[in-house]
């Protein structure tokens, strides 16, 4: 089970190329929430589903960050 905390948006007009890696974000025409593995990466949490920035125009969908604690509970 995964626990977001503090869950307050940052809007702005980044991208994805914007990220270091450990943010969370979101794109802004969707609620899902994601994390930034690495400059190359990132993932989808409800499901686990990794993405690469650079496929599928991610680059060009701006995104808003979001200051949150994510805590992981086994």
């Amino acid at each position: 089970m995964i626990k977001i905390k503090n869950k307050v948006a940052i809007t702005g007009f980044l991208s994805v190329e914007d990220l270091k890696q450990g943010d969370l974000f979101a794109f802004l025409d969707e609620e899902e929430v994601y994390l930034m593995t690495d400059s190359d990466y990132f993932v989808r949490l409800p499901d686990g589903e990794i993405f690469d920035v650079y496929g599928d125009n991610y680059t060009d969908r701006p995104i808003k960050t979001l200051n949150a604690e994510m805590i992981i509970i086994n």
